[in-house]
């Protein structure tokens, strides 16, 4: 039973002392295969085994969601929502019903909500100013993705994604019609006559 409360404190030690939570995370995997490798487990050392594997997989998981929020802060969209992913997998395998990580789940949960409303609104000004349909479609995709996670704010993103679809369809018009064609076709018209 010592060997197990010792490896319990140098995890919690560990995860105070350490700089970087990849470190961690390592040393911790590392204590967790030697304590699977001994010969004979009691009942009691798989329930122990098991917290720890649990333990493993939450300080996994929330360096995985601290580096999604650092990305997000830089704006780099596409890897901080793999990390938040990630992250929400991971958690998952820790528990379904604990307050403590339920709470984490959630907040990786408002994040990924966050991170497609920033992305979208980026690239509805990229859009605009480029006069591209396809990023505002793409942007619609994100409000649509947003939408499916936070159902308290359905109605605002319909607004949003009617506005957007209002754009796109404007863009499309002009792309079918080619009135600045039409116009350049008149005035060379009037010109010749």
């Amino acid at each position: 039973m010592n060997k197990y409360h010792a490896l319990i404190t140098s995890l919690f030690t560990c995860s105070l002392l350490a700089d970087d939570v990849n470190v961690n995370t390592e040393n911790v995997i590392n204590k967790g295969l030697e304590l699977e490798s001994s010969k004979e487990l009691s009942p009691g050392g798989i329930k122990s085994n098991e917290l720890i594997r649990k333990q493993q997989y939450e300080l996994e998981a929330d360096g995985f969601y601290y580096k999604a929020v650092n990305l997000l802060q830089v704006g780099n969209y596409t890897e901080a929502l793999k990390n938040l992913k990630t992250a929400e997998l991971t958690y998952k395998k820790v528990s379904s019903s604990s307050p403590r990580i339920l709470a984490k789940l959630e907040k990786v949960n408002q994040d990924t909500v966050g991170l497609f409303n920033s992305w979208s609104d980026e690239l509805v000004i990229n859009a605009e100013s480029a006069e591209n349909a396809d990023k505002l479609r793409i942007a619609k995709e994100y409000l649509i993705k947003a939408r499916t996670l936070d159902q308290d704010n359905k109605r605002i993103y319909n607004d949003k994604i009617s506005v957007i679809q209002s754009k796109i369809d404007l863009y499309a018009y002009n792309e079918e019609v080619n009135e600045l064609g039409i116009i350049q076709e008149t005035e060379e018209i009037r010109e010749e006559a």
